[in-house]
């Protein structure tokens, strides 16, 4: 579960009902003015720091879901509003809450228009992970953008340790009394040329690793100051921050 976002009555008793996240502050006006000044369509407005970000799927991975209960497991991030309507369902008048009256409302997040809900909906529970129009699946969707850069470079560095764990074990063995940085690519080349030779010849596999190797090989200090890089880009934007949640009458 990214988390699960309970508005009730205040904000202490929200966040005692909630998991995953702080309620930092919630106002339920009662049909008279926010804080900013909007109109009394405004029914909740709340600030909330969650403690993850939502999963964000791509279009050739929505097949699967239908497979394994992914999004039930772990990418339901639901928002629960309490007190929206007067129709028995879990969210009716709990605590001694005035229902607001039934019909739709609409969401925003950080000033994004997310989506208009009924009050059922929103008394069941919205999972807002699958809303792609979120600030936090926005951020998400970046953080994703930075670990496909990171992947890739990831499998350039696999395809370099892959060639000398399995093929080059005896050629550094030889060589044990040098450092690495002081092996002679030519030498390695040539090996590479003999192995292939004797062991691969005609392997289409084997030939387009070794000369990926090559290329690889001269860049792979360049290789691992990139990775590091994009690692610590990644962890930063995947930082979650506090959002503020307003919802009005539609």
């Amino acid at each position: 579960v990214v988390s699960h976002m309970v508005l009730g009555e205040d904000a202490a008793s929200s966040q005692r009902a909630s998991s995953n996240c702080l309620v930092h502050s919630l106002i339920r006006p009662n049909n008279s003015k926010s804080k900013d000044g909007e109109d009394s369509s405004m029914v909740v407005e709340a600030v909330i720091s969650e403690q993850a970000l939502p999963f964000v799927i791509a279009d050739d991975q929505r097949k699967a879901l239908g497979l394994v209960p992914f999004v039930k497991d772990f990418n339901t991030e639901l928002l629960q509003v309490l007190g929206l309507g007067d129709s028995g369902g879990i969210g009716s008048n709990p605590g001694g809450l005035k229902p607001s009256g039934g019909g739709d409302y609409k969401l925003s997040i950080d000033g994004v228009k997310v989506g208009v809900f009924s009050g059922a909906a929103l008394a069941f529970g919205v999972n807002l992970a699958l809303h792609k129009r979120t600030p936090q699946y926005i951020q998400a969707s970046n953080v994703r953008k930075v670990l496909i850069d990171l992947w890739k470079l990831e499998d350039q560095d696999r395809s370099i340790k892959f060639v000398e764990h399995c093929c080059m074990q005896s050629f550094f063995m030889d060589k044990k009394s040098k450092k690495v940085g002081e092996i002679d690519m030519k030498e390695v080349e040539g090996y590479l040329k003999d192995l292939y030779a004797a062991k691969h010849a005609n392997n289409t596999y084997f030939k387009k690793s070794f000369d990926k190797y090559l290329i690889l090989k001269k860049e792979e200090d360049s290789l691992k100051i990139q990775m590091d890089v994009l690692r610590a880009h990644a962890r930063a934007l995947a930082t979650p921050v506090a959002r503020k949640y307003v919802l009005r009458k539609a």
